[in-house]
């Protein structure tokens, strides 16, 4: 259920950081469509697609030959840790966006 006064915005920050709590912040302020639409569809998704067309297009063949080991690839994962880290910082933009927005509707 939202809450009825105010948020902390420190603590609002540290739920984006671990699984399910970044929901449950959003939800506290009544933004967590936006949240979803933004985040999970917008950035990550486009972001995953771009880079599964992009880095492994032979996955997109039935053809392919499946390497088990690809998880292990660095050049992968040196391509997926900045987009990991771009989806923290425009969570932690919204989340404490969001939230001051919200703070300030309980000031008198």
């Amino acid at each position: 259920m939202p809450v009825t006064g105010k948020v902390s915005l420190t603590r609002q920050t540290i739920y984006v950081f671990f699984p399910m709590l970044d929901l449950i912040a959003f939800y506290k302020i009544k933004h967590l469509r936006m949240y979803l639409l933004i985040v999970y569809l917008g950035m990550v998704g486009v972001a995953s697609s771009i880079y599964s067309m992009a880095v492994t297009p032979e996955s997109w063949s039935f053809n392919a030959n499946y390497d088990p080991y690809y998880f292990f690839d660095p050049i992968s994962w040196a391509l997926q840790i900045p987009i990991m880290a771009v989806t923290y910082i425009i969570s932690v933009f919204l989340v404490r966006k969001w939230s001051h927005e919200w703070n300030k509707k309980f000031e008198l």
